[in-house]
């Protein structure tokens, strides 16, 4: 099934939207129109809990939105979400990640997917044994059948086969299309270029053997999706954060890929976000893992003397 679904863009599209490992998955949406004034702070003592954050702001002159998302999900897990319903629909405009809406940008995201050398050239023989047991054993697929696709596109196949169900959404086009539908612009934060460069500090060098830890993390990858499923459903925006930065620790990532990843793609955003929406109201999805922290997205819209404040369920 998968096989056949890889031949489509609409997938190469989905693969890589994601942001690195299967840590960084998190949205909902839905159809419906509602006055703003429903839109109304969460009362909790924990104000980490929720996915939803309205902005307000001297310079803001109606509030915008910040959402959590999860880049994949299945449709069995997925249900409409009034509060995105109710934030594209008094905003004018929705802006993710990358802009979801741009052909050019599709376009490149396609060909980023394929390599023009064999992944057997691109690893030596041993690095190639080790991925090719490891890919067949959690996708039940022969890697020889997906030999010109870019390492990063194989390992995000890789983390998607450990959702356990048969048929997938992506939560942004779900978003997208509400915001088509409703005749909302859309924009991007950073460009597909930009992501690239972040992912590709994640692709194994030539030679590089994964360690037997980094394996046994691979091969429990269902588990780790629960739990990230779990951690996203709680709406916990801090304990998401503290496990996307301790999956990356597991995995071995760098300290500065972390950064590149994280840190430096979040002070990018909240140094754009604050002219934008003081020009228009605006619905911003990023994923989830990106809200919460010192260097997360919230605490940085603070830190530039905006107001955010947890959107009720």
């Amino acid at each position: 099934m998968l096989g056949n679904i890889l031949n489509t863009k609409a997938f190469a599209w989905n693969i890589l939207i994601a942001a690195t490992t299967f840590v960084l998955l998190v949205t909902f949406s839905s159809l419906s129109r509602a006055d703003s004034s429903s839109i109304n702070p969460i009362q909790k003592t924990d104000s980490s809990q929720s996915l939803v954050w309205k902005i307000t702001g001297p310079e803001v002159s109606e509030p915008s939105y910040l959402a959590g998302t999860i880049h994949v999900i299945c449709n069995k897990d997925f249900t409409l979400d009034q509060r995105f319903v109710d934030g594209i629909n008094n905003t004018e405009q929705l802006v993710g990640e990358i802009d979801m809406d741009d052909k050019a940008e599709k376009q490149i995201m396609h060909k980023a997917m394929f390599s023009d050398v064999s992944l057997k050239e691109r690893m030596s023989k041993p690095q190639y044994q080790q991925f090719e047991e490891l890919f067949n054993d959690i996708t039940g697929m022969k890697l020889d059948k997906f030999d010109y696709m870019s390492v990063f596109s194989l390992m995000r196949l890789m983390t998607i086969s450990q959702f356990q169900c048969a048929q997938r959404t992506s939560i942004e086009k779900e978003i997208l299309q509400l915001a088509k539908k409703n005749n909302k612009e859309v924009l991007g934060l950073e460009k597909v270029a930009d992501q690239l460069r972040a992912f590709e500090k994640m692709t194994p060098q030539y030679g590089d053997l994964l360690s037997s830890k980094q394996v046994a993390l691979y091969k429990k990858g269902a588990e780790q999706t629960q739990k990230l499923l779990d951690l996203y459903f709680s709406e916990d925006t801090e304990e998401l954060f503290n496990y996307t930065s301790h999956s990356f620790d597991d995995m071995g990532v760098d300290k500065e890929v972390k950064r590149e990843l994280l840190d430096k793609r979040n002070k990018s955003w909240a140094k754009k976000i604050p002219s934008i929406i003081a020009k228009k109201p605006t619905f911003i999805a990023v994923g989830a893992g990106h809200l919460g922290g010192k260097q997360g997205v919230i605490q940085l819209l603070r830190d530039r003397g905006l107001t955010l404040t947890p959107v009720a369920k």
